[in-house]
């Protein structure tokens, strides 16, 4: 019996649930700067689906370990693109900012997941060699228009791109996929990069910087029963 089920394909509101649960998070405590991967599950109760932890550090590997509730929907994003009014002031309405993360998620190269049943020879690949130019086979663009949403003034962003708090509208477009995984132990690799640009990106008359990005994120993870009581408890972070 497979340990690893591919659900498919993400769905915009998966994406939208995944960028508001990162993005409304205050820095400190925020799943995404946790070098260890003990705040994963943090503020994880209240989605459909369980979201694995990204990265907003872009330069040296990162090794994460934490628990997974096991039969339950999970979604691993290699890559997210996501833009703003808080960060793109002069942009003129919400399809610019769509517009806008699109151009950006169409710079990755080399996107992989990589998961692998560590107790077994099961193993499953996605990814992407050009995300402006998918093939047959390969993960394709997951696009959600703008949608509302309250930013912290403390935000993940803040110190990458000056970004404030705030209300706002939000776009973003992201590569991934969905994955249930029996009990057990796995191993998740994820990878992305692309190398900027030297200069300002055109979208639509507005000059938009896309830095260099680079995701090299490995994960250890116990797929376990979500009423089990581990050294992870599901249970214990604010809601």
């Amino acid at each position: 019996m497979a340990k690893i089920e591919v659900i498919g394909q993400p769905s915009g509101q998966d994406v939208q649930e995944f960028i508001a649960w990162a993005l409304t998070q205050d820095a400190a405590q925020n799943p995404l700067n946790d070098p260890t991967g003990e705040r994963a599950a943090r503020n994880q109760g209240r989605y459909r689906v369980w979201f694995i932890p990204g990265t907003t550090t872009h330069k040296d590997k990162i090794t994460r370990t934490c628990a997974v509730p096991s039969n339950r929907e999970i979604l691993i994003l290699a890559a997210t693109s996501d833009s703003s009014y808080l960060e793109h002031k002069d942009a003129k309405n919400d399809g610019q900012l769509l517009e806008i993360a699109r151009a950006v998620a169409k710079l990755h190269r080399d996107v992989e997941i990589r998961i692998r049943d560590e107790a077994g020879n099961e193993e499953k690949t996605f990814g992407v060699r050009d995300a402006n130019n998918p093939q047959e086979g390969e993960l394709k663009l997951i696009e959600e228009p703008a949608f509302p949403m309250v930013i912290p003034v403390n935000n993940i962003y803040r110190q990458l791109y000056g970004v404030g708090g705030g209300y706002t509208h939000l776009a973003v477009v992201a590569l991934g996929i969905k994955v249930k995984l029996k009990d057990g132990k796995y191993r998740l690799i994820m990878k992305a990069h692309h190398d900027g640009t030297s200069q300002p990106l055109k979208v639509d008359n507005l000059e938009v910087d896309a830095p260099r990005f680079n995701l090299d994120l490995e994960y250890q993870l116990s797929a376990i029963p979500e009423e089990e009581e581990t050294a992870y408890p599901f249970n214990k972070y604010p809601e």
